[in-house]
């Protein structure tokens, strides 16, 4: 057998491996715990109210965010753990 034939091979090999782990991986993403709570906020006819502000409570910790709605009356809170919470 010709050892100096089958190095080359094995060098490509290992290098065609760690470019094919690398490229699989590179478009996983990690989970998170964290959740998020989105909505809009209405008038009875059915019209955003821009001007609102939103209040979410944690209600196993009382822990209270705001936010501004934007001009489509709609507001978002990222980063949320989970948990029972209010919207107000």
């Amino acid at each position: 057998m010709n050892t100096k034939n089958a190095r080359p091979l094995g060098l490509f090999t290992l290098l065609f491996a760690s470019s094919a782990i690398f490229l699989a991986t590179g478009s996983l993403h990690a989970q998170s715990i964290y959740g998020g709570v989105r909505g809009s906020v209405t008038d009875a006819s059915g019209a955003a109210i821009a001007t609102a502000k939103v209040t979410l409570t944690n209600d196993g910790t009382a822990e209270q965010r705001t936010a501004s709605v934007s001009g489509q009356g709609e507001y978002t809170f990222n980063q949320v753990t989970p948990g029972a919470y209010t919207v107000t």
